[in-house]
This record gives C-alpha cells, structure tokens and sequence, in this order.
C-alpha cells in the first residue's frame, strides 16, 4: 500500500460505503502478514506491517465516525480502531471454545485501554450448524456445562456483544439465555491466579458497582475433563469491605453461605463453572442473587430501597426474555417474611430456609417488587 493509486482506490471505496451506501460498521477480516508472502513491494525499506499499518490509517480516514473493527496484529490497529478482534472464530468444539474463552478472558487488560475488545459472537444454538462439517466431521453441539462457560466467558470480559444464531430457531430455554450476557458489564473481571494456575487461570473476579451498592462476583473455571472440587482463598482478592459475605451461586441458584475466609466449591463439573456473588451481610434485607444476568444485579437490578419505618424493600428487575425468572432475598435474623408484591403475574414465593427466599415471577420487560417483613415472633 505505498502504491499511491492503489491507496486513492481503498479510500473511495471506504467513503463510498460509509457516505454514499449508510455502512456505519466497518470489519478488516484478517489483515495479517501470510497475506503478502511472495509479493514485491513498490517501497522495499516499507515492511509488510508497515504496509498493514499504512492501509488502517487510509480506512480510518475514510471512514470518518463510523465504527472500525480491526481483526490480525494488534500494533498496527492501536489508535486507528474502535474495536479489536481478540480471538479466533468460536465454533461448537470444547477444545476451540476452551481456547477462546481463555484468550479472551486474559486479553481484559487492553479492553476500554488500546479499543473495545471484540470477543466474537456467541452461539446459543443446541444443533450442528448447517453446512458445516470441519474436515468431514459434523460439528458437535455444546453440552449445558460447556455453554455455562462460553456465556460467562464473554459476559466477565467486556466488549462487543455479536448474537448469530436465528432466535426464532432456538428453543425457549436457550432464547433465555440472553438475559445473562446482555446487556454486558461495561468493565471485565480481572484473573486472581494468573501467576500460580495449573495452566490457565480458573479465578476471575469481576468488581460490581451500581447506585444502590458496591460487590463482588467470583467466577470459578473447570477447565479440566473431570469434575473437580476447589478452594477459593478470599483473603489475598481486592474485595469489597465486609466482616462476613453473603455467597450466592448463579447456574445452580443456590445459596452457600455466609463467608469469611475462602470460598469451599466441592464439585464444578469437567468444562464447567461457578459463578458466585458476594455481597456483604447487612441487618435487613437485600437482593443476594438472580437467575437473569451473570453479575447478578450488575445490569438487570435497580431502584434497590430499604425503608425502616415500613420494613419494605423494593426492587425493580428488567429483562427480555419471557420466561420464569427468580430473585433471590437474604432475611437478616429477626425479620419474617409478610407479603410480596410485584407488576408481573403468576407470582409465587418460598422461604426456602429462615435467610433464603426465593421470589419468581414471569419475566419480560420491567417489573418492580414490594417486599414487606414483620418482626419475627
């Protein structure tokens, strides 16, 4: 590209897409070097990434405020453009998906620094894809444990969010899985045993804050092919300040326990994972965990009150997806559960023990809650 002819040719053609055509998303699909191996360059002293470099600013300049999404070498797309590649194309296949959860879950550090990183799309879908069979073979389908772990890949690391599947094709269980990474949280989880892990970090913890409070979410990877128990030390993760920590877990929707020192996981199935939201134990009532979004509260909980003098605390809990959703409340000691209220019907409850209830609903939009306690007899 220091043809200056071939330079006036790539600059046309950008404006035209962008300024004639209404193309507000431009993609680069593999600028990298193999793609000029035996060509002759009209500037021999200009090397093959200067040539990659040279072709990003001509694009860049071209296509003005139009989002630019760089693909191949990092250095050459640092300032030119918005969003970054950072993986290679997901396919259903555990060791393709473990490859791209890891690299996209340690590439954190240079999301929202160099670009906004792009971790490809996700895929929801529960058959092969069509017309595609990688060197004769049939693409397999993820098991249930294997998405829980694409989905909590992508939803801790930030970025750009790229749904393929056809959603009228997927069945409703899966359509719900949407609410857990959309909308994503705009900072990413950072690992804990970068330096000290079997081989890639397993502990990624993710800081929450929202208007009504600030938290922890700890996600736990099993990147191994047996189910594995492991032991999370709290002591040396920058948590939020907290004497004790109310622990719940999002893909089993179970309430641990109150913690101090290290989290106890005792079984992660093979290419599974945990994720757990620690919040600190407060004297009343308060949201501990959901079934719609990973952080449990990062994005989907807001307008989250207490009022004293009532005894009520309320919620609002937005959603897409309709299907049955769950809200999960901690009951500090002293307090007994009186009525719930809520915008969406049917509406059930359970005190599923003194400190854990379990509030669902039927989701879909946005829904506000009234829950009201009385002194415990």
């Amino acid at each position: 590209y220091t043809v200056p002819e071939a330079l006036a040719w790539l600059r046309t053609l950008v404006r035209t897409l962008v300024h004639e055509y209404g193309y507000r998303w431009i993609k680069l699909d593999g600028p990298i070097r193999r793609y000029y191996a035996g060509g002759v360059f009209r500037s021999p002293q200009v090397t093959s990434v200067q040539h990659i470099r040279l072709a990003l600013e001509a694009i860049r300049e071209a296509a003005g405020d139009a989002i630019l999404e760089g693909e191949g070498y990092y250095g050459p797309s640092i300032g030119l453009v918005d969003t970054q590649r950072v993986t290679q194309d997901i396919q259903q296949d555990w060791p393709r998906l473990r490859h791209t959860a890891q690299v996209n879950l340690l590439s954190t550090f240079m999301h929202r620094r160099l670009w906004i990183n792009n971790p490809d799309a996700f895929i929801l879908r529960d058959a092969p894809t069509p017309h595609y069979s990688p060197e004769g073979t049939p693409e397999t389908v993820m098991t249930q444990h294997e998405l829980e772990t694409e989905v909590t890949a992508l939803a801790l690391s930030g970025g750009v969010v790229m749904l393929t599947d056809r959603m009228i094709q997927l069945r409703e269980r899966r359509k719900a899985f949407v609410d857990a990474f959309i909308p994503i949280y705009p900072t990413p989880a950072r690992p804990v045993d970068l330096f000290n892990a079997r081989t890639c970090p397993e502990i990624f913890h993710q800081k929450v804050r929202t208007a009504w409070e600030a938290y922890d979410v700890i996600a736990v990877f099993n990147w191994e092919d047996a189910p594995r128990a492991i032991e999370v030390p709290l002591d040396g993760i920058d948590l939020e300040p907290a004497e004790r920590r109310v622990a719940f877990e999002y893909w089993t929707q179970t309430f641990l326990r109150t913690v101090q020192h290290a989290l106890d996981l005792d079984e992660i199935p093979a290419h599974g994972v945990r994720v757990i939201a620690l919040r600190a134990l407060r004297e009343h009532p308060f949201v501990m965990g959901t079934s719609l979004h990973v952080t449990q509260g990062g994005v989907e909980l807001s307008g989250q009150t207490w009022d004293q003098r009532k005894q009520v605390l309320g919620f609002t809990v937005s959603s897409w997806a309709r299907c049955p959703r769950s809200v999960h409340v901690h009951v500090p000691d002293g307090l007994a559960l009186d009525a719930v209220r809520c915008t969406s019907n049917p509406l059930s409850h359970d005190l599923k023990s003194p400190h854990h209830l379990l509030v669902e609903y039927e989701a879909g939009g946005t829904v506000r809650f009234e829950v009201s306690f009385r002194p415990r007899a």
